[in-house]
C-alpha cells in the first residue's frame, strides 16, 4: 500500500502543478522536492517539506539535510524512498543525483493523470536487529 502524503491531499492536483512549474520557469537548475516522514516511522516529522535543491543534489547530501531537521543522532540510520506519480516507492541509488531522480521518476511520468511536478522522498528510520 502507498505511503499517504498529506502534501498532495491538502492541494489540489491542478494548483500543484501550476505551483511546480512556475517553481521550474523560475529556477530552472533547481528540483522542486516534497520531504515527508513514512506515517509508520518512529522518527520526527520535518518542519518544512518543500524544498528547491540544487540538479547536482546528491542522495547522501540529501540525507545529510533530512539528518539535520530531524534532529537524529549519528547512531540512528534512516532508509529514504522516492514515490512515483503511479504511487510506486522506488529506493534511489546513493550515487544518483536529484537531476537524474527527477528524471526518472517525475518527468517520464509526464503522461501519468497524477503527474504534477515535484519529486516525492518519504524517510523512514532504518529497520536494524541486534
Amino acid at each position: 500500500m502507498p505511503v499517504k502524503i498529506d502534501f498532495k491531499y491538502k492541494y489540489p492536483l491542478s494548483a500543484r502543478r501550476i505551483e511546480s512549474s512556475n517553481i521550474k520557469d523560475k529556477h530552472p537548475d533547481r528540483i522542486p522536492v516534497i520531504i515527508t516522514k513514512n506515517p509508520s516511522s518512529q522518527i520526527d516529522n520535518i518542519s518544512k517539506i518543500k524544498y528547491l535543491f540544487p540538479i547536482d543534489f546528491t542522495i547522501p547530501q540529501l540525507l545529510c539535510v533530512i539528518r539535520q531537521k530531524v534532529s537524529l543522532k549519528p547512531t540512528e540510520a534512516i532508509n529514504i524512498f522516492i514515490q512515483t506519480p503511479d504511487e510506486k516507492e522506488v529506493m534511489p541509488s546513493y550515487s544518483a543525483s536529484l537531476a537524474s531522480l527527477y528524471i526518472d521518476y517525475v518527468e517520464s511520468f509526464k503522461t501519468n493523470p497524477n503527474y504534477d511536478g515535484y519529486l516525492y522522498v518519504i524517510y523512514s528510520n532504518e529497520n536494524t536487529f541486534g
